[in-house]
């Protein structure tokens, strides 16, 4: 009779021993020390620490800021090798709030993407195959509270639509793309159509100075008196000027305000030869020229 039992009991031992040996080694932590090149270092020397680990179909490697333990990502890899992607990346905001998920196979992105800010509104999403992108979805908020512009892209069937909102959520304008051919559809504060035009490219364009007569930096080096903070009592070294304005849909600079204090005259010399530069050339929207605004910065080199 006891021989009818034997060879189960061998087995069960045998199961028993295995599936203990597996739990010690999914439960074992690696630690990788490494510089802020992700180069491996001594440990006296790392600023980041990783805690590898094996899971059931991947191995989980959390990375996180030596000086306080912080977590700043994580990502899934093959093997231990960390040399194929394969599984979930998290990466995290200093507020520890999650900042993007990506989930790769065989290193390449497969499945879905979402990044947030750090308040945690969605900022961008997509669905991609082999690190194509087959469909997005990007938002973007003032002061991270409200949202003012979404665009939607399919590559698949080639569409796209840019959608501008007001405060409270209500289209002002939204620009639809089939191809190459797109509505550019004005909104009424009511909801209803004001008017829609066509457009035939999807390129944009920042506003810039024209660049006949040597552009910007000659324009500078003819108009510019960079003895201005001398003569108002610098005594040396170097100071940058940024001044915001506003291009024009016509090319006209208006609106323009300096955003530092060096003072000496650096301001007000800058704010003159932008009120008598030559028209811009405008930004455009999908072929429309829009209004855009603008932070030009000019350096004194101020020799005392």
């Amino acid at each position: 009779m006891r021989k009818k039992f034997l060879y189960p009991l061998v087995i069960l031992t045998f199961l028993l021993i295995t599936a203990g040996t597996k739990g010690v080694a999914q439960n074992r932590v690696y630690t990788y020390y490494l510089n802020a090149k992700m180069e491996s270092v001594p440990k006296e020397k790392a600023v980041i620490v990783g805690k590898g680990r094996t899971l059931d179909t991947a191995y989980l490697v959390q990375y996180y800021r030596l000086i306080d333990n912080h977590l700043l990502w994580l990502e899934q890899f093959k093997d231990s090798t960390l040399e194929i992607l394969h599984g979930d990346r998290v990466l995290y905001h200093p507020n520890r709030k999650v900042e993007e998920k990506t989930h790769f196979e065989n290193n390449r992105l497969n499945g879905l993407m979402i990044k947030w800010d750090s308040t945690g509104n969605m900022t961008d999403s997509g669905y991609y195959k082999e690190d194509h992108l087959l469909f997005g979805v990007e938002k973007r908020y003032v002061r991270n509270r409200w949202l003012y512009n979404s665009v939607e892209t399919d590559s698949i069937n080639n569409t796209m639509r840019d959608t501008d909102y007001d405060s409270l959520g209500n289209k002002l304008r939204e620009i639809a793309f089939v191809g190459s051919n797109g509505t550019w559809t004005e909104y009424k504060k009511d909801g209803s159509v004001e008017s829609v035009d066509s457009v035939f490219t999807r390129e944009d364009r920042d506003a810039k100075f024209p660049p006949q007569n040597g552009g910007w930096r000659t324009y500078l080096e003819r108009n510019l008196d960079g003895m201005v903070p001398i003569r108002n009592g610098a005594t040396g070294g170097q100071g940058t000027v940024i001044i915001q304005f506003v291009v024009e849909k016509d090319g006209t600079l208006s609106g323009m305000k300096p955003l530092t204090k060096i003072g000496y005259g650096a301001e007000e010399e800058v704010l003159r030869i932008l009120k008598k530069s030559p028209k811009w050339i405008p930004a455009s929207r999908y072929g429309k020229p829009v209004k855009a605004y603008r932070k030009q910065p000019i350096t004194f080199n101020i020799r005392g």
